[in-house]
């Protein structure tokens, strides 16, 4: 039975049954039953019947790139209207000069 052990830096390996060589992929066992499999990447110990080893890093989900925040408008006047600004007005949509305008 292959089973997961922490390593003397840390890491996580595998404790193996059997001999097993560097690039081996290796089925192992959680405590909840749970199986996965498991890429060799060195022997770090053996005595002849079973190994200690270390195990290539899982590739882990990129995450989503942040959305980026809107184009600021530089050039963006109020419409006149009382309290228009350029998220929102009642009366130019935010568009601002633009749009319609009271002067």
């Amino acid at each position: 039975m292959n089973t997961f052990s922490k390593l003397q830096d840390g890491t996580w390996g595998i404790r193996t049954s059997s001999v097993v060589a560097p690039g081996a992929v290796v089925i192992v066992s959680r405590k909840d039953g749970t199986q996965s499999n498991q890429t060799v990447r060195a022997v770090i110990w053996t005595d002849g019947t079973a190994c200690l080893c270390s195990v290539e890093p899982t590739a882990k989900p990129v995450p989503a790139a942040p959305k980026a925040a809107p184009a600021r408008r530089s050039n963006w006047r109020p419409c006149g209207y009382p309290g228009c600004n350029p998220q929102h007005c009642d009366d130019c949509e935010g568009q601002g000069a633009r749009g319609r305008s009271y002067y």
